[in-house]
C-alpha cells in the first residue's frame, strides 16, 4: 500500500467520521425539541380536560379569549412561563347548541412553537 493510498483513507475515514459526529451533535437538540412538544401536549390535553369539566355557565367557558398563565410540564402555574396557555371559546360551532375550545400552548423550544387543540362540547 502506497502513501497516497493511506492518505486517501485517511481522508474518506475523516469525512466519515466528521458526519457521524455532525449527526450526533444535532441528538440533544432534536430530543429537547421532542420532550417540549410531548409536554406542551399534555398541558393542552390537561387544559382542555379541566374546560369539559365546568359547567356551561362558568366564565372560562364564555366567548371569547381567555388566559391561562403560565405552567410548567405538569400544568402546575409555573413562574418562569415554559408553557403560556391560552383558549377560545366560540358559540354553535360545529353545529347550534355546541361550544368550540381552542387551547393554544406557546412554548420555546430552538424557535417560538405554538400547539393547538380542538374541543367540542354541548
Amino acid at each position: 500500500m502506497s502513501l497516497i493510498e493511506v492518505m486517501v483513507a485517511a481522508a474518506l475515514f475523516g469525512m466519515g467520521m466528521a458526519a457521524i459526529l455532525t449527526a450526533f451533535s444535532n441528538y440533544p437538540r432534536l430530543m429537547d425539541h421532542q420532550r417540549r412538544l410531548l409536554d406542551a401536549a399534555f398541558v393542552a390535553q390537561s387544559t382542555s380536560q379541566r374546560l369539559q369539566g365546568l359547567k356551561r355557565n362558568h366564565p372560562d367557558l364564555t366567548v371569547g379569549s381567555h388566559t391561562g398563565g403560565t405552567v410548567n410540564e405538569h400544568a402546575i402555574p409555573a413562574a418562569d412561563g415554559r408553557y403560556a396557555v391560552t383558549w377560545v371559546v366560540t358559540n354553535d360551532i360545529p353545529i347550534a347548541g355546541t361550544i368550540e375550545v381552542r387551547v393554544n400552548v406557546a412554548y420555546q423550544t430552538f424557535a417560538a412553537q405554538n400547539l393547538e387543540l380542538v374541543v367540542y362540547r354541548p
